[in-house]
């Protein structure tokens, strides 16, 4: 389908009240309905189909802790659980290059610093303390990159983990990121 064929489908589509959005990397398509929010922007509900399902578990992936142990993704996470003293704890992918991670830094910082939120890098983990972030934080081992840890399209983006497997509804974007946070952070996050 070319570029001009895609624009006039979505242009009928807008006008129908659904939308089509397309990967221009690989070119998949995916429909949506029309949001219908005060500011047009995709909830979390919207972004179902962008996080990994509730009951999904974590991807089989090897990751550094910053003392250079390395273990399991899962097996990382359940250790930061435990020595937070919680259940769940909400993984967000993160690179310290990112406008948009930029935006929530603050509201993130200050999360992470109860220890419930950590924060997955593909970037050495150095990269992370010099934005003033001091909360848990995880270096995935190459050839994986932190989204595909944490199942999200880009950064940030946050899920909650429980046992190796996802406990509730991720985000993708800093509002929605936020969002996780709160609900599953005992620090939470301000929305």
């Amino acid at each position: 389908m070319s570029i001009r064929t895609i624009a006039r489908v979505g242009a009928r589509r807008r006008a129908s009240g659904r939308h089509l959005g397309v990967n221009l990397m690989t070119g998949a398509s995916q429909q949506q309905q029309a949001h219908r929010h005060e500011h047009d922007e995709p909830t979390r509900e919207d972004q179902a189909g962008w996080v990994p399902e509730v009951g999904q578990a974590v991807p089989d992936l090897t990751v550094a802790r910053e003392d250079g142990s390395v273990t399991t993704y899962a097996e990382a996470l359940a250790d930061m659980a435990v020595t937070a003293g919680v259940d769940t704890v909400t993984a967000v992918a993160w690179s310290h290059d990112c406008g948009w991670c930029d935006e929530v830094l603050d509201d993130v910082l200050r999360a992470s610093d109860g220890g419930d939120v950590v924060l997955v890098v593909f970037q050495d983990i150095s990269t992370v303390r010099a934005q003033g972030i001091t909360g848990p934080v995880l270096q995935v081992m190459a050839p994986a990159t932190a989204v595909e840890a944490v199942g999200v399209p880009g950064t940030p983006g946050a899920v909650p983990v429980r046992d190796g497997v996802v406990a509730g509804l991720g985000g993708v974007g800093g509002p929605h990121v936020l969002e996780v946070i709160a609900e599953h952070s005992r620090s939470g996050a301000s929305t």
